[in-house]
């Protein structure tokens, strides 16, 4: 009904406000109560993704922010509660939707602790759940157990290599790996972080506009007919640099290739223009890349990928999925596996080895990785397109408390809540400038967050604009 759409976004606005303005926190050591409320269970694909890899619930209780006319609406507060040993995380959800992930903390009794911030707004409280994780094996060290228990996860939900992407939701075929034919021109999207081909930025490519079109895949299987791939591969247990040989080991020779890259996917596209070992295979094996499209590339990497920020970077990926307005498009049980695979990144907060991960090391913006693609000029023959994304601090609910966690880690810098929006239109120090035009800017009124690109008919009409140029 208009009036309630009224309401709620006049509502939204006043919290906004009040988050930007009016906002305080209290004292550090200012505890707030466990109170009643309405209890707010973890989504069940999330609950499915803890159980999948043995944790069990130790407690669960409702945290809620002080009141009162000496507390106005922006308030924070924090909660402190008990954790059960060095093998214990807290998740928690608050009336907005947003799942927060909990590092523990070392107590001065020698326990741990868990420090839940709650914020008071016109909608109050957040359910808080402990959960212990399976201790990792014995013999091994941090950072080999913790390899290969994500490498085991990537390994039992995703199945790597080169698919054929259909003109037909109908016709996926998520278990067929194919072989791109050589010769005359195909393209190729790499999707990015926790995602896969299939999964959140490029599934919405099937959804409809009101005018009945498909702007970008019907253009896609036009100009490429039965030449649409795309490049499924591990996103944790595997740094860019390994999944772009990978990449390069699957393609043919005398190839003319077209990509569309997302997220982490830029830095693997990256690979492939600038790294002098991969440019001299393919110049080899006469395989030419025409043109590299990057959506919200985290191209310099992002420091949501400092070990310090990692449950931050969980928070932000789990609501962006579980809130995702076309989650309905990825089927249930592929949205367990990548959720299965978050969880399975969340035991990293409990591990010392906190920079096991070479794919999420690999993203740090002084990473190996970034420094030394940094270094590598861009060959002339690829022309190179961006989109970006300022999100803004967002106008309703869970957008704007991502903005503000998001705000935390990147001081204010704009941001798709991930990929800093400068980063995410540069090659480095020693690439190119994007040519005029070949720049699409997303600014805080679109709302574009994150894994949102697809959703925006301007994202896709200048994705295809570029490619038919």
């Amino acid at each position: 009904m208009p009036g309630f759409n009224i309401f709620r976004k006049a509502k939204a606005h006043v919290e906004n406000f009040a988050n930007k303005v009016g906002s305080r926190i209290l004292p550090p050591r200012e505890t707030a109560q466990p109170g009643g409320g309405r209890p707010r269970p973890l989504p069940a694909e999330l609950e499915g993704a803890l159980g999948e890899l043995g944790a069990a619930t130790l407690r669960q209780s409702t945290v809620q922010p002080p009141a009162g006319p000496a507390f106005p609406l922006g308030t924070a507060a924090r909660a402190e509660i008990a954790g059960a040993g060095p093998d214990s995380l807290a998740v928690s959800q608050d009336a907005t939707g947003v799942i927060q992930w909990h590092a523990p903390h070392p107590t001065p009794a020698g326990g741990t602790e868990f420090r839940v911030w709650v914020r008071r707004r016109v909608r109050e409280g957040r359910e808080v759940v402990v959960k212990s994780l399976p201790q990792l094996p014995a013999g091994l060290s941090p950072r080999e157990a913790l390899v290969g228990l994500v490498t085991q996860v990537e390994r039992g939900t995703k199945l790597p290599g080169i698919k054929a992407f259909p003109p037909e939701p109908l016709q996926i075929r998520d278990l067929q790996l194919v072989t791109i034919p050589a010769g005359g021109p195909a393209v190729l999207l790499i999707h990015g972080f926790f995602d896969r081909l299939f999964g959140f930025i490029f599934l919405p490519m099937f959804k409809k506009n009101k005018k009945e079109e498909r702007l970008l895949l019907d253009f896609l299987h036009t100009r490429y007919p039965n030449r649409v791939f795309g490049y499924d591969h591990f996103t944790l247990s595997v740094d860019p640099l390994q999944n772009a040989r990978d990449l390069l080991a699957l393609l043919p020779k005398d190839l003319e290739l077209d990509i569309i890259c997302h997220s982490r996917g830029g830095l693997i596209t990256r690979a492939l223009l600038q790294h002098p070992e991969i440019r001299e295979e393919l110049s080899a094996r006469n395989i030419t890349i025409r043109k590299a499209v990057f959506v919200g590339a985290a191209n310099m990497g992002t420091d949501l990928a400092r070990p310090g920020e990692l449950p931050k970077l969980l928070t932000i990926f789990s609501t962006l999925m579980l809130k995702h307005p076309e989650r309905d498009l990825v089927p249930k049980e592929t949205l367990q596996a990548m959720l299965t695979l978050l969880v399975a990144a969340a035991r990293t907060v409990l591990s010392p080895a906190l920079n096991a991960l070479p794919g999420v090391r690999a993203l740090m913006p002084d990473s190996d990785c970034v420094t030394a693609l940094n270094q590598l000029p861009v060959q002339p023959e690829t022309t190179c397109s961006f989109v970006r994304s300022d999100f803004g601090s967002g106008t309703m609910f869970p957008g704007i408390e991502l903005a503000r966690i998001a705000n935390t880690v990147f001081h204010g810098a704009a941001s798709d809540l991930v990929v800093p929006f400068e980063g995410a239109a540069s090659l480095g120090p020693a690439g190119r400038a994007p040519a005029p035009g070949n720049v699409c800017d997303l600014h805080p009124a679109d709302e574009c967050n994150h894994l949102e690109f697809m959703l925006r008919e301007r994202v896709q009409t200048f994705i295809r604009d570029r490619l038919e140029a």
